[in-house]
């Protein structure tokens, strides 16, 4: 979380924030261009006196949530995301080949059902050509 989005759910200024890291209170990590938070950093902050109890967004009336983890749970998280994201295009490229095979498979089951058809009605003419047969023998 940058330091703007922090400043807003606790309810301070950026200046605070900044304040409060030069005065060596709490230490960030700076990734990207960007501060994040340990969730001890985000203790120290909300315990101090001139934070609200209640983290507030600013202009809001009710609490908001602020989700604190750690780094390294942070990074698994953000891997695990690029995973998925790798998955999701990978099945993204297989869906047509899927449509594709399973229009083929409609029209294979299509087939088959024309087939056994036809295999019932030719098994009641061989009945009744074999019936006939036997009739014919026995006279």
């Amino acid at each position: 979380m940058s330091l703007a989005e922090t400043a807003v759910k606790l309810g301070v200024s950026i200046r605070t924030l900044r304040r409060r890291i030069k005065e060596g209170i709490i230490t960030p990590v700076l990734e990207g261009g960007k501060y994040y938070l340990t969730a001890s950093d985000l203790d120290k902050l909300s315990s101090m006196a001139r934070l609200p109890g209640k983290l507030q967004s600013a202009g809001s009336s009710g609490p908001s949530r602020v989700i604190v983890i750690d780094k390294s749970e942070y990074d698994r998280l953000l891997a695990r995301l690029g995973f998925l994201e790798g998955q999701h295009q990978l099945l993204l490229q297989h869906k047509p080949a899927d449509d594709a095979l399973r229009r083929e498979l409609g029209e294979a089951k299509s087939r088959l059902a024309g087939l056994e058809e036809e295999f019932t009605r030719l098994k009641k003419r061989l009945d009744a050509i074999q019936g006939l047969i036997m009739k014919a023998r026995l006279k």
